[in-house]
């Protein structure tokens, strides 16, 4: 009678799961779309920027793929960069060893002109004296088919960038910080 009593108070309590907090960006309403999070993400990219991340993002980029790490800073970040078919490379990241181009697929499907990005970067790289890279950003592992476009996913830089964020932490600004967690959440 004991144990009765006692599984009868429990069903009269009134719990309720905790509410999952809000993201600054489910607050905007726009979370999940591919340019606004190219945006942050380009920003990001930028070793200029007042972030002062410098060049974390670039370096956890690169060791994703496999590369070279020693990039010193970006030269040129740039969103929605034309090709001359007028097709759009979503981020443009070039350092002073590397000329990286990021397709960026949150939920949006593959179909996209791989080839014309590849021979708008290789043209931009006349001279070859920077290593092109090759990006297609994902929530999951994706087949960009025969291109030379590398599937990296969200999960796995994220991964790359709190791996090497401890040296940044101190340079970077509190704010920035937050948000850059808020981002990855």
């Amino acid at each position: 009678d004991g144990l009765y009593s006692m599984l009868r108070s429990f069903n009269g309590l009134h719990l309720t799961a905790d509410k999952a907090e809000q993201t600054f960006m489910q607050l905007t309403g726009y979370p999940h779309l591919d340019n606004v999070c190219s945006n942050v993400l380009a920003s990001f990219f930028d070793t200029e920027e007042t972030h002062n991340f410098g060049k974390l993002f670039v370096i956890s980029l690169l060791e994703c793929v496999g590369k070279q790490t020693n990039c010193r800073s970006t030269e040129t970040v740039a969103r929605e960069m034309s090709t001359d078919k007028g097709n759009r490379i979503d981020i443009f990241i070039e350092t002073d060893k590397h000329i990286i181009a990021i397709e960026n697929k949150v939920f949006s499907g593959l179909n996209n002109p791989f080839a014309d990005y590849e021979a708008h970067i290789h043209k931009l790289n006349g001279a070859n004296e920077k290593e092109p890279i090759f990006i297609l950003l994902t929530l999951r592992e994706e087949n960009p088919g025969e291109s030379a476009f590398i599937n990296v996913t969200f999960s796995k830089l994220f991964a790359a960038i709190r791996k090497n964020l401890g040296t940044y932490v101190v340079t970077a600004s509190t704010k920035w910080i937050v948000l850059l967690n808020d981002f990855i959440r």
